[in-house]
């Protein structure tokens, strides 16, 4: 996927890390292939540089306590809600692909309640990052910003890279459990 953003925050404690994700594909030849309702999800996000971290989260297709579905379809995608922080620090997450062609990937994370929640950290300095949503049963959708996106790094403190030039697939990224990249 082309076209959007990561940024890691770490705030000094493991409690006030963020990670946020965006992208924006015009014109885009991806189609959404699986349903995370039904099965799930996973969303991979690695970093690279001085010293590199990679997480992976899982975005079951469960309910909460209140029956509430944690994903649930929209017009054309899907959103995952979990603000509770019930399976992990992921809180929110749409992917969808407009009638006009414009592929969207949208994920927050963040847990203040879990000091282990979040292990990413900015890799001080950073030289480029790699995310993928896999949805069980499925196809994965990555985004890889190298060198050739711009990269902004403030010490142990902030990572972000913007622009990715190319499309590029994320590697061998994907966590045990999770279904496999085509």
């Amino acid at each position: 996927m082309l076209g959007g953003e990561i940024l890691v925050r770490d705030g000094g404690t493991p409690a006030s890390r963020r990670v946020i994700v965006s992208a924006k594909e015009l014109e885009s030849d991806d189609t959404i292939v699986g349903d995370p309702t039904v099965a799930g999800a996973w969303l991979t996000i690695a970093l690279d540089g001085a010293t590199p971290t990679e997480q992976s989260f899982p975005l079951p297709s469960t309910t909460t306590g209140t029956r509430r579905p944690f994903w649930r379809a929209i017009r054309d995608g899907f959103v995952y809600r979990d603000t509770a922080n019930v399976n992990g620090a992921v809180r929110e997450l749409r992917l969808k692909l407009t009638r006009a062609g414009t592929f969207f990937l949208k994920a927050s994370a963040m847990d203040p309640s879990d000091p282990s929640g979040i292990v990413l950290r900015p890799p001080d300095p950073g030289t480029d990052a790699c995310v993928q949503l896999a949805i069980s049963g499925g196809d994965s959708y990555s985004i890889r910003f190298g060198p050739e996106s711009r990269i902004l790094n403030r010490g142990a403190a902030l990572f972000v890279a913007r622009r990715p030039l190319a499309q590029d697939p994320c590697g061998d990224i994907t966590p045990s459990g999770a279904p496999t990249r085509r």
